[in-house]
């Protein structure tokens, strides 16, 4: 269920994943967006400025490293392409742990090169070091892997996503 969650997007860009997490939380959820770019974080503030103003959104200039929130804040977090900026990813993954609530779950997604018809598109081509990257760190951490997925996004490109459960 995700109606009435609280959710953190980790390098949310300008903003376009933010606007589909207030779609899915509802009313009665909140979402949150960090980015290190001051233009990225501009940018959405811009695109979400509706729920800003109601107190259901916020946006932050901020890296993952360094999360200015509280303790067991949100229900769930999520990367989508931003994992492969995280200036320290082990650092950034125990923030995340620490912002999540009890069973607060994370999902990371990454294009990466389809290995049949190889690009470098979107940064793709190192797409499944990185992934490679997050599950090691998440499983070196304590997290539990709930889920690995590899789906088709267009002809040369795949999105690799895991979900995890954060560390008791």
């Amino acid at each position: 269920p995700i109606l009435g969650m609280s959710l953190i997007e980790l390098g949310c860009g300008p903003g376009m994943g933010l606007r589909q997490a207030l779609k899915r939380v509802g009313r009665e959820g909140f979402v949150a967006g960090i980015d290190q770019s001051p233009t990225a974080s501009h940018f959405a503030a811009h695109a979400v400025h509706g729920a800003v103003l109601q107190g259901r959104a916020v946006t932050m200039r901020a890296g993952v490293a360094d999360l200015p929130f509280r303790d067991l804040m949100f229900d769930g977090a999520f990367a989508v392409n931003s994992f492969k900026h995280w200036s320290d990813p082990a650092r950034g993954l125990r923030e995340v742990a620490r912002v999540l609530a009890p069973r607060g779950r994370l999902v990371i997604t990454q294009r990466a090169a389809n290995p049949e018809r190889p690009t470098n598109s979107y940064g793709a081509g190192r797409g499944m070091d990185h992934i490679a990257r997050a599950t090691a760190l998440l499983k070196a951490q304590g997290w539990r892997i709930i889920d690995e997925r590899c789906a088709p996004d267009g002809s040369r490109l795949l999105a690799v996503s895991i979900l995890a459960e954060r560390p008791d």
